[in-house]
This record gives C-alpha cells, sequence and structure tokens, in this order.
C-alpha cells in the first residue's frame, strides 16, 4: 500500500528527523503510540512545522487506516494558527519539537477508532503480502498456476472483505479545537523560555542548544512558581532594555564603521528591504538569528570598569508568595544587566542567622548558567530573618574598589548594632560600593536605612512596583 507518510519527505528530511528523535519530548511522542501509523504521523507533523515549504502528497487512493492521520494533517494545513506558529517553527528544531509535543499531549483519537485502524492494517498487510507473492508468480511466468489463482482467489475474498469496512471517524471540530489549544500553549511557553534563558545577548535566544532549552521547559512546566516569575521576567527585562536602549540614544558615539549584528536600531535600511517582500522575510529572520545584519558601528565613551553585582534576597516565611515571585524577577533581570555589562554576579538567599544559600559568581558564559539560575529561583527557606550575616557575606566577597553594587531585598525589620554600621559604611567607602535596598511593604528599617546609599518603597505589585524596578536598574546601570 506504499509509504505511510502523507507529506512529502526527502531523504534527508528523514535523516534530520531520526536525530530529532533523539530529543526526549519527540521521543515521548512517539512512545504514546496509539495507532499503526503514529510514528508517520508524528513525523508529519513535525515536518509541517519544521519545513520551509511543507507540502501534502499527491494520493490517489489513501489506505483506509490512514484516514485518520490524513484528517488531522489537512484539519492542521488549513487552520491560519498553523500558518502563524510556523513563523517561529520553520527551522527552528527547538520550536518545532515543543509544538509537536504540546499538539500530541493535546489530540485524542476515540479508541473504537484506534482498533478499527488496527484491524484495517492488518487487512491492509495481508493484501500486500499476497500481492507481493502473485507478483512474484507472475515475474516468473507462474500466474496461471493452481498456487497463483489460490492467492489470487484470498486476495479478491480480502479486498471484498476489505472494501465493506468503515472507514474510522473522527471529530474534526475536536481536532481543531485541540491543534487551536496547543498552538496557545506553545507560544506561552516560547515565550516563559525566552524570558528564563541566560548566558547569552539579549533578543539571541539561539545561542542556547536546543537540549539545554528543552530541560528549562521541564522545568518550567513542573513548577508552577517559575512559570508565574517567567512572566513576570519578561516585562522586567523589556523595562531594562528601553533603559539601556534610551541610554545608547543620548549617549555621545557617533558612526565611524559598518559590521554586521542583530541590533534592529542600527540595521541599515537596504536590509529592511527585506521585510518588505513576504518571499525574503526568511532570509531577514535568518540573518537576524545569525548575527548577519549590516549595521552602522558606534564608537561610544568606554564605560568605567566595574566590579561584582552581589544580590541578598530575604527567604524569610513573610516572604512567601508575590513578594518572592517579584523580587526573584527582579533579580533574574539584574542578572541580563549584569551579563550584559560583563559583570560578574552573585545570586543569594538568606533567612535566620544559620540560613544562607548562594549562587555563583556567575558570568553570561558559566557553564549552565540557566540551570543555575533556575535553581536559585526555585529555592526559598521560609525561614527567619536576619541582616548583619548577608551583609558580611557580600563584604567578605568584594575585595576590590571598582564600583561594586549589593542589592538587598527584604519585607522584614532587624536589629544591626551600632558598631556593624560603622564598619559598614567604612567598608563601602574603602570599597566603592553601593548598597540598594529594597523595601517590600514592610517596616520603616531605620538602621537599614542608615547603612544604605538607595532606599525604594514597594508598596503594591502594580505599576509602581514597575517603576522601583526601573529606578533600581537605572542606579546600577
Amino acid at each position: 500500500m506504499g509509504e505511510n507518510n502523507l507529506l512529502e519527505l526527502s531523504k534527508l528530511d528523514r535523516m534530520y528527523f531520526s536525530h530529532v528523535k533523539e530529543f526526549e519530548v519527540v521521543d515521548n511522542c512517539l512512545q504514546s503510540q496509539r495507532t499503526p501509523h503514529w510514528e508517520p504521523l508524528v513525523e508529519d507533523i513535525f515536518a509541517s512545522l519544521y519545513k520551509v515549504n511543507p507540502k501534502i502528497r499527491d494520493i490517489k487512493q489513501i489506505p483506509k487506516s490512514l484516514s485518520v492521520n490524513k484528517t488531522i494533517i489537512d484539519q492542521l494545513f488549513d487552520l491560519k494558527e498553523w500558518k502563524q506558529i510556523r513563523t517561529k517553527t520553520v527551522l527552528d528544531e527547538f520550536a518545532s519539537a515543543i509544538s509537536l509535543d504540546n499538539m500530541i499531549e493535546l489530540l485524542r483519537i476515540p479508541k473504537e477508532s484506534e482498533e478499527q485502524i488496527r484491524k484495517l492494517k492488518q487487512y491492509e498487510d495481508q493484501l500486500d503480502e499476497l500481492d507481493s507473492m502473485f507478483q512474484t508468480l507472475s515475474e516468473s511466468g507462474k500466474a496461471s498456476s493452481p498456487l497463483a489463482q489460490n492467492i489470487q482467489t484470498q486476495y479478491n475474498q480480502l479486498k471484498q472483505e476489505y472494501d465493506q469496512m468503515q472507514v474510522p471517524s473522527i471529530d474534526e471540530g475536536a481536532i481543531r479545537t485541540a491543534i487551536r489549544k496547543s498552538i496557545q500553549e506553545t507560544n506561552e511557553e516560547l515565550d516563559r523560555i525566552e524570558s528564563m534563558s541566560f548566558g547569552h545577548e539579549s533578543g539571541q535566544i539561539t545561542q542556547t542548544s536546543t537540549e539545554e532549552k528543552l530541560k528549562i521547559v521541564q522545568k518550567l512546566r513542573r513548577n508552577d512558581k517559575l512559570k508565574e516569575l517567567s512572566e513576570k521576567l519578561g516585562r522586567y527585562r523589556r523595562i531594562l532594555s528601553s533603559i539601556r536602549k534610551n541610554k545608547v540614544r543620548h549617549s555621545s558615539g557617533e558612526i565611524t564603521t559598518l559590521e554586521f549584528g542583530n541590533d534592529l536600531s542600527r540595521v541599515l535600511p537596504v536590509e529592511l528591504v527585506f521585510l518588505k517582500r513576504p518571499e525574503l522575510k526568511k532570509v531577514f529572520k535568518r540573518k537576524f538569528i545569525e548575527n548577519q545584519l549590516l549595521m552602522y558601528g558606534t564608537k561610544l565613551p568606554q564605560p568605567e570598569s566595574k566590579g561584582p553585582i552581589y544580590v541578598l534576597v530575604d527567604g524569610s516565611g513573610s516572604m512567601e508568595g508575590a513578594r518572592e515571585i517579584w523580587s526573584k524577577a527582579t533579580v533574574l533581570a539584574l542578572v541580563q544587566l549584569a551579563f550584559e555589562e560583563n559583570r560578574e554576579i552573585v545570586l543569594s538567599q538568606f533567612g535566620s542567622e544559620s540560613e544562607f544559600y548562594s549562587v555563583g559568581p556567575i558570568r553570561k558564559d558559566t557553564p549552565n548558567v540557566t540551570e543555575m539560575i533556575l535553581d536559585f529561583s526555585s529555592f526559598f527557606f521560609s525561614g527567619g530573618t536576619n541582616f548583619e550575616m548577608p551583609l558580611s557575606k557580600a563584604k567578605e566577597y568584594i575585595s576590590n574598589n571598582k564600583k561594586n553594587d549589593v542589592v538587598f531585598i527584604t519585607d522584614g525589620e532587624c536589629q544591626i548594632s551600632s558598631q556593624f554600621q560603622s564598619d559598614f559604611n567604612q567598608w563601602k567607602q574603602e570599597s566603592k560600593t553601593k548598597l540598594a535596598t529594597i523595601i517590600i511593604r514592610g517596616y520603616s528599617n531605620d538602621q537599614l536605612v542608615e547603612i544604605s546609599d538607595l532606599v525604594l518603597r514597594v508598596d503594591s505589585f502594580d505599576e509602581d512596583s514597575d517603576q522601583v524596578t526601573m529606578e533600581l536598574f537605572k542606579s546600577i546601570d
């Protein structure tokens, strides 16, 4: 009955899918096999997402056992949502794998249809086998032999039974609904993964390997806190990006040469022409991903060398919930700021006198940096509160005078001795360190305020809190 794929697939397409099958999410799709033609269906859906110009094969007569696959593929190609998600999945194995996984998870084939497909496939295999036997005898001049006639009789009898069997049914509306929902989930997951990917310049997520990004997806799927955190982080990274663009716009830099990159604010007009012609948009996308857009180069004033950013986040029980999410989203945006400035950053959480958890120092080229950041984001003491211990940790770590920053976030109040205040202020002056303190719906913290260079207060988690985040970024940038 021929091959079981409904899409036109080259040898290269098949070789590539063999590579993609090694990814856990794709392998899971295959392992959830529900019909004899399950793997061809999974391969067709992946190809429909990944290939530049996927086409359905021109098949004169589709085997009945493939009718459900055909319905699913036809519904997929007919949806505008499929065309929209392809702007993200074409030639992107990660986005294609995630979209495939979400579709397979939501597609439902009725049990009775599955059984019917299996039975039809058995008939088709038997018919293929009998036809092959008859062709072999015919080629050897034995088409009129008793054996050949017997095979022909069996074939005709099976074919008559097969023709009387019904085609498996599947609810087309349910298929469309499942595909739409899966694409919506894919868009949300791709946004989350972009927010939670580090170790590269902003907007260049492709530098993180597919395996790394798939690991991140698995962590995000299992952790509702990380999902919520990623959504808020996305907004704060956009705030940070706007601050930095405004800083460049008002700098005294001048155009000195041309260079390759993907900063859209400096791209030459000749490159933007690609966006006006639909057939050339993919060329622009490829050049953007590969940092090959021709753009103006600038010579900006050399910034002052800076030391590390040392972050201290309160992990006491009262911080659990919205306060923890806001704090960590702000901290992770600071990670992006540090990476863009080639600064190292230490992420720490404190509780009572014996509770201290730290990740780092990390830089944008630190191996497995995103996983380290996710581990920090997931951790929470839910303990007590002590201020002197974590501030002492920052003092111990910072040993230079290169414009260092300590960020302290808390909602509590704790005594700080006068001697500690005096020593800490002296250390700040000697090491050129600034302490930025954020107090979340907390106490006055007069002693903490006394040793802080910047004090910001968060009273509600709305636009006012966004303003606090912006002020913090400006103070450190």
